[in-house]
């Protein structure tokens, strides 16, 4: 899948940085336009975070279980200049406090479906979203639980008065790719559900 996804990219991009969770060697060292590192994985999904500080302009973080059209950089930089903070997927929700961010009722916004309207949200799904690093960085130390980047990234953003922004796209410009796993649906119990709402709900109450 990840051969994939950069094969979907590779073309669009100056430098594609990967982030190895719990690799044994680099497929890519030959590559002078692929940057890797390598994670036991205890970052989670905020690996895809970890080259911003090397970075001095767009930044898109992306998935290993996505198919980016050959359009997608071109696309999302104009909408990045216009609107700062973007996502192709993103929720919100109707009130708080929440019990859980996964099971609470929420208008989802899919980044695999015809979506019509750009609209504020409250989170963004950081497997499709970009930025300039100019006018927004978060930093590492956010991220204080791993697998959590799509409500640290919303956290952080409240906090700091960002505003994401979720992008109107057609059916079938972003393709899933089948996976017999995800974080979503391999990591979702009660205690975890309990921390992240403590941890949402000490932001967005306020």
């Amino acid at each position: 899948m990840l051969e994939k996804t950069i094969e979907s990219l590779y073309p669009q991009v100056d430098v594609i940085n990967v982030c190895l969770n719990d690799y044994d060697s680099d497929p890519y060292i030959d590559d002078p336009k692929i940057n890797t590192t390598f994670s036991d994985n205890s970052l989670g999904d905020a690996g895809k975070f970890l080259f911003q500080e090397n970075v001095d302009g767009y930044y898109f973080t992306c998935d290993d279980d996505i198919i980016y059209p050959p359009t997608y950089v071109e696309d999302t930089i104009e909408k990045v200049d216009k609107y700062g903070l973007v996502t192709y997927n993103g929720r919100i929700f109707k009130s708080f406090p929440l019990k859980s961010f996964s099971r609470d009722k929420a208008k989802k916004y899919r980044y695999g479906r015809l979506e019509r309207k750009t609209l504020k949200v409250q989170f963004g799904g950081t497997g499709v979203m970009a930025f300039d690093t100019a006018v927004f960085r978060i930093p590492m130390s956010e991220f204080q639980r791993k697998n959590m980047a799509d409500i640290w990234v919303g956290c952080y953003a409240r906090k700091n008065g960002y505003q994401i922004w979720h992008l109107a796209h057609k059916e079938g410009y972003l393709i899933p790719q089948k996976t017999p796993g995800s974080i979503y649906r391999d990591e979702r119990d009660k205690d975890k559900d309990a921390y992240q709402a403590a941890i949402i709900n000490e932001v967005f109450q306020k």
